[in-house]
């Protein structure tokens, strides 16, 4: 479609349509909505914030703030004059719990991780910054993850890769997994320089404004969001059969430490499938290893059940695949709940 539409569902017998918005810039809505809170002017304003679309009518990346209340268009903004570009889901940060937003992180299919503050009660003041740049070859067609560390700073995760037209079955270029430390400043551009290589060897993070490591297998991509918990980052990938008739593949699901991209210290993941996280979930030299392969087809995002201490993940095959993992000293408990009505 090319237009997001707002109900309401107040009453869920006599559901009211609320507007419509349309763009010409906006392409197609393959964008998630990500909804929140700006001060403007003096005013409180619910947006939501999307990602232009492939098939726009200039092929160039927009990104929007929509107001709630009556679908107009309360700010938007050509991120680059690139072409052939669209933009992955947004997502939104509130940095100090003052329940407004101050940053989105948001990513393009040509591999561009863009920063935006939206701190200002003046929409013409909200800023863009090109964060980070990926190799050639390397789109970016999943939402980044964001998580904020001990230290204070904002960390941004995303895999690299596509799986969206027959062409993709094929392509066998090298795709990574990406750690961002974001400088915090609004002005510094990181480059791959001042990443950690965590591929094929453990390196030390000191001074480094992230880290990344290189897809194991020829064909590999991620194609959906990572999520964030307990000091890991699970991820999936996938691969394509080298048939490019075929229709299969093989999903992997990840978990790596946040801080340095590294194989967890100790096992996380079921690796063995005996529904137990233990000592025998290592590979065959005793190590523990970053993935666990789930079986054919294109897999989901990560879902986690903290309750039960499950990573779910659904593959295009419709299997279900529910993973034990273990949070080990991290174990994330709840410790209070909020019902809230703003």
């Amino acid at each position: 479609g090319g237009a997001y539409f707002a109900v309401d569902v107040t009453d869920p017998t006599v559901v009211a349509p609320l507007w419509e918005f349309e763009d010409t810039h906006l392409g197609e809505t393959w964008s998630e909505p990500k909804i929140g809170r700006v001060l403007v002017g003096t005013e409180d304003k619910w947006v939501a914030f999307v990602g232009s679309g492939p098939n726009n009518d200039d092929d160039k990346g927009y990104l929007y703030a929509i107001d709630l209340e009556d679908g107009s268009t309360l700010w938007s903004h050509k991120v680059s004059d690139d072409t052939v570009n669209w933009m992955t889901t947004p997502q939104i940060v509130d940095t100090d719990d003052d329940d407004y937003i101050e940053l989105v992180y948001v990513a393009d299919v040509l591999g561009h991780v863009w920063r935006f503050n939206v701190s200002s009660n003046v929409t013409s003041a909200w800023s863009q910054l090109l964060l980070f740049q990926t190799d050639a070859d390397q789109p970016i067609t999943a939402p980044p993850a964001v998580a904020k560390d001990p230290y204070g700073h904002f960390r941004v995760f995303f895999g690299t890769g596509q799986y969206l037209e027959e062409p993709d079955k094929t392509t066998t270029y090298t795709q990574s997994f990406y750690g961002l430390i974001d400088p915090g400043d609004g002005v510094t551009t990181i480059v791959k320089g001042d990443l950690v290589d965590q591929t094929s060897t453990e390196n030390l993070m000191t001074g480094a404004k992230g880290w990344y490591f290189d897809l194991p297998d020829s064909g590999d991509r991620v194609t959906s969001e990572a999520d964030v918990l307990s000091g890991l980052v699970f991820f999936t990938s996938f691969y394509p059969d080298s048939d490019a008739c075929g229709v299969g593949g093989t999903a992997k699901l990840y978990a790596v430490d946040y801080i340095d991209g590294t194989a967890p210290d100790e096992p996380v993941l079921d690796i063995n499938g005996d529904g137990t996280v233990d000592s025998n979930d290592t590979d065959g030299s005793g190590d523990v290893p970053k993935y666990v392969l789930l079986g054919d087809g294109v897999p989901s995002k990560p879902v986690i059940d903290v309750k039960n201490q499950q990573i779910i993940v659904q593959t295009s095959d419709t299997t279900i695949h529910t993973k034990q993992f273990s949070a080990g000293a991290n174990r994330v408990r709840m410790v209070s709940w909020q019902e809230r009505f703003d």
